[in-house]
């Protein structure tokens, strides 16, 4: 598991990784897109 963020760019949905080793994914119309939390506090700066 990682922890994404959600970004609407010109009409799309996009999860991006803090970390540039990830890639992005790019949410398809009729996709399933299930979030399963919140992050909520870290202990290290992002």
């Amino acid at each position: 598991l990682t922890v994404k963020r959600l970004h609407h760019q010109r009409g799309k949905v996009i999860l991006r990784a803090d970390n540039p080793d990830y890639p992005d994914i790019t949410i398809q119309n009729g996709q399933e897109l299930q979030i399963w939390g919140v992050v909520a506090h870290v202990v290290h700066k992002v």
